[in-house]
This record gives C-alpha cells, sequence and structure tokens, in this order.
C-alpha cells in the first residue's frame, strides 16, 4: 500500500517540522529576569535631528562622564538640621548631587568641577566641618633626580629647575637609613610631565623617575583621622602630644611634661 506508506512519511515529515520550529522560538518562562542594559550614550538621544553626531560628540560625552569619576567625595560632618543643610546645599549647586548616610558623616557626591568648588567655599563660609581629597587636576607631580652630587644646594637646582622652564615647587635633598645625603632630591612640581625628558643638570648626567608613592594610610596631622591629609581637612584641631583641642604646632607640652 504505497499511499500509506507516502502519508506517514508526510506525517512524520511535518512532525519534524513544528519541532524544529518549536526550538526555533522557545517559550518565555515567567520567571526569567529581565536584562537591563545601560547605554552611556542615552543622552544623544535628545539630541535634535539637525545635530550632527560625530567622534567630537561622542568624546565630549565620554569626557563628561569621565570628569565626573574624578571630582572626590565630601565628608560633611556634625549636621544637626538635615532640611537646612540640603536646602542651603540646593541653593548653590546646579548639577545632580547625592548624598549618603555614613558612620560618622555625610557623603556628598558631585558631578561637576564647579559644584566642587561652589559647595566647598559654602561650607567654609557656614563653618560646617568636612573633609575632602585633591581634585585629579590639580594634583602635582613629585619625581627623584638621580646623580646630582650631594654637594649641590637645594636652592642652587631649584633655580636650575626654573631656568630650563620646569615649573619646581620644591627640591628636598634625600638621605639613606643612616640619615646620610644620598645623589638624589627629591622635587614637588605642576602637572607637566615634560621634566621626564630632563638628562642634563648643572652639566651633570641625570635620570629623573617618578617618585614611588607611600603604601602607609595617610594621617592628617590637624585631626589625627586617617585616610586624608591635612590640607584638605576643616574638621577641629586634636592635639597628637597632648589630645587637646589645638594643633600640635601651638602645643607648649614638652618631652618633660608629664601626661
Amino acid at each position: 500500500m504505497p499511499h500509506i506508506q507516502l502519508g506517514a512519511e508526510n506525517m512524520a515529515a511535518d512532525v519534524s517540522s513544528k519541532r524544529k520550529m518549536k526550538d526555533n522560538h522557545p517559550p518565555k518562562s515567567p520567571s526569567s529576569p529581565q536584562l537591563k542594559i545601560k547605554n552611556r550614550y542615552t543622552s544623544l538621544s535628545n539630541l535634535n535631528d539637525n545635530v550632527e553626531i560625530n567622534d567630537n560628540t561622542l568624546a565630549d560625552i565620554d569626557n563628561t562622564h569621565s570628569e565626573v569619576r574624578k571630582i572626590p567625595p565630601i565628608f560633611v560632618h556634625n549636621i544637626t538640621n538635615y532640611e537646612q543643610f540640603h536646602l542651603s546645599l540646593a541653593s548653590v549647586a546646579n548639577d545632580y548631587f547625592t548624598i549618603e548616610q555614613k558612620k560618622d558623616s555625610l557623603k556628598l557626591k558631585l558631578t561637576t568641577i564647579d559644584d566642587y568648588r561652589t559647595v566647598t567655599k559654602e561650607l567654609e563660609t557656614m563653618q560646617i566641618k568636612y573633609h575632602t581629597y585633591q581634585l585629579p587636576k590639580d594634583k602635582r607631580i613629585s619625581v627623584v633626580i638621580r646623580n646630582l652630587p650631594v654637594s649641590i644646594s637645594e636652592e642652587t637646582i631649584f633655580t636650575a629647575l626654573w631656568e630650563l622652564q620646569y615649573e619646581a615647587i620644591s627640591v628636598t635633598h634625600l638621605q639613606n637609613y643612616l640619615k646620610v645625603q644620598i645623589p638624589i632630591v627629591a622635587v614637588l612640581q605642576q602637572s607637566s610631565k615634560h621634566i621626564y625628558s630632563l638628562d642634563r643638570l648643572l652639566h651633570c648626567i641625570v635620570s629623573v623617575e617618578p617618585r614611588k608613592p607611600s603604601t602607609d594610610i595617610p594621617q592628617c596631622k590637624n585631626c589625627q583621622r586617617y585616610s586624608h591629609t591635612e590640607k584638605y581637612c576643616h574638621l577641629p584641631p586634636k592635639c597628637v602630644k597632648c589630645a587637646e583641642n589645638h594643633h600640635y604646632k601651638n602645643c607648649t607640652k614638652t618631652s618633660e611634661t608629664q601626661a
């Protein structure tokens, strides 16, 4: 019966075709979470159609995101009236900001450098206690210059650098563990990396290298707390010698004074 065999073959082919269609279109599971993908170019959707989108436009958006990441947080202390503080902050900050409650402070995160400078100035005017960190764009370069004779004074090296148009801020002779000067000087200068190309100074053959940063956790010399430095601290002073509320430089306690 050839027609029966032909019908069975057609049924098998139909079942196989349905299975393939089912495999290509699997059913959606109601419990499967939806994956949300954040597009960093979302802001482009708000641009006018007549605006040309080119590499410069994308670069500007990337720079904006990079700038936000580089703005240091501000830790504000002793806020007893949050509503008043929030209103004062909102009146001077032009862009979006966030506030996060920490253990003993409020962590303020701003999105523009202009707001960072404006808010820190306002906090000082209001005499609100806070600490923060240095803006990356304001950071200076710390280098070491090797192979300079130890008999050359720091003032002479400083002047020679400025004559070569290297904007040095300070020059310091380094010592070894025996407190003996070595032919290496540390130089702090404005954020220009051209100094790495220096190979002659005062007719001496020298080499310039980045100074290795300290691995220790910084301790503030003003409030004695950790993880920030005195320059960016606006907290009440604490003396490391006697634990009183004054700066250690103003302490009258001597080594002979009883604790």
